[in-house]
């Protein structure tokens, strides 16, 4: 589960000596000049975040992909996720190693990222986008797949290669987020072969084309797209053969 930021806790003020005269200094200073694991990596991530390079107002925050405990490391049922829940609250943020904040994927959202994800959920879900409750079926399979082909086919029309990336990550985003096309359907859903073309071609190109930061977006976005292979490779097999996602 990913460390959660907690509010520094207020210092004690020095008293004064029994003698009258101020208390030592010494380990005060020693305890400002430590720097965790877990502020070392929050405050380079703001620093990102924050630099000079982007534009004022065009980043908006970062979304986290993944935590300090890798897949392999986590448990599928919902009380395993709630005992996790717990242990993490009690949990203080100066006792997170190197290794385990070393495992934290990002992806820093910009406003035009944001906008496209917008976008994508409006058109993969249609009507049900802002509805509080959402109900699925088979026939939402064929959605996704037509969401797909209108996605693909304005993304020909695009030249801004960063505007292409942010297409293409908020739409895999959401069908990610609402997998039931993976579990409900009755054709192969191949089209995730073409989407991983596109990933491919987008991937190649170098950082400031496609406007990401090399020590966040770029390990994150790679990570997310891990994870989304191994959602769609456990889909069953069919006529087609077995799904892939070769985005690299």
């Amino acid at each position: 589960m990913p460390p959660r930021r907690g509010k520094a806790k207020a210092k004690t003020k020095a008293t004064a000596s029994a003698s009258g005269g101020p208390a030592p200094k010494k380990a005060k200073s020693q305890a400002a000049a430590e720097v965790t694991p877990f502020d070392a990596h929050f405050k380079s991530l703001e620093e990102v975040v924050k630099r000079d390079d982007v534009p004022e107002g065009r980043v908006l925050g970062h979304m986290l992909i993944q935590g300090t405990n890798n897949a392999e490391e986590q448990d599928d049922t919902a009380e395993d996720y709630e005992e996790e829940d717990e242990e993490e609250e009690e949990r203080d943020n100066a006792s997170y190693t190197v290794e385990e904040m070393a495992r934290l994927r990002h992806i820093i959202i910009t406003k035009r990222r944001d906008n496209k994800m917008n976008w994508a959920r409006r058109l993969v879900l249609g009507d049900q986008a802002d509805d509080s409750f959402m109900m699925f079926n088979t026939s939402f399979s064929y959605e996704v797949y037509g969401a797909f082909e209108e996605m693909a086919t304005l993304l020909k029309k695009k030249k801004d290669w960063g505007e292409k990336l942010d297409m293409l990550f908020g739409f895999t985003h959401t069908i990610k987020e609402y997998d039931v096309w993976c579990h409900d359907h009755e054709e192969s859903p191949v089209f995730v072969m073409k989407l991983a073309k596109l990933w491919k071609s987008t991937l190649k190109q170098d950082d400031e084309t496609l406007g990401i930061d090399s020590e966040y977006t770029r390990p994150g976005l790679l990570c997310f797209l891990n994870k989304f292979k191994e959602m769609v490779e456990e889909i069953p097999e069919y006529d087609d053969g077995p799904m892939s996602f070769n985005f690299e």
